[in-house]
């Protein structure tokens, strides 16, 4: 009678195990990241990246409108990307994520107004970020080397997206 219940007990584990572990590969992606379907049942997915990336202080950083331009500076970076905007990065889901563009230029010789697109993916989730020059250095500014921007980050799963306003900068 003690074997049987061990048994049991034992076959029960297993089941168990069996069904939790399907139910969570059901919501983990490739390389760990969270399905869509997960993604999309929490909401706001977006989050401040933990591990900022910006190497000599050179690239482009954005933040919630509401934290740009703070005194002391927000360090609350939602997106950032290397100078040459060919790695971007975005924390989803509480994990900072590497994405690698895919299209788009940002333009040789920037106006205030002028608006262009940057496009990203990493594994199956899709990046996009439009940006408004907001302010360029004066011409003959020889010390200035940072171009403000307002822009809207949207990060889409396939059935899961979510849409941000940023302000930030690039430059050294």
């Amino acid at each position: 009678m003690k074997l049987n219940k061990r048994l049991s007990l034992v076959v029960g584990l297993c089941a168990f195990t069996l069904l939790s572990g399907l139910v969570l590969a059901q919501d983990v992606g490739p390389k760990g990241t969270a399905s869509p379907a997960a993604m999309a049942a929490i909401g706001q997915w977006i989050g401040i990246l933990k591990n900022p990336r910006v190497v000599d202080g050179c690239g482009c950083y954005f933040m919630a409108p509401e934290d740009y331009g703070k005194k002391p500076p927000s360090n609350k970076m939602i997106y950032e990307s290397t100078l040459d905007t060919q790695t971007a990065y975005i924390n989803l889901q509480g994990r900072d994520m590497t994405f690698k563009k895919v299209s788009g230029e940002a333009p040789k010789e920037a106006k205030k107004g002028t608006q262009f697109s940057l496009q990203y993916l990493a594994y199956d989730i899709k990046a996009t970020i439009d940006l408004v020059v907001k302010q360029v250095c004066p011409p003959k500014d020889e010390s200035c080397e940072v171009t403000n921007y307002d822009a809207t980050l949207s990060v889409d799963t396939g059935s899961a997206h979510q849409t941000m306003k940023l302000s930030g900068d690039c430059g050294c």
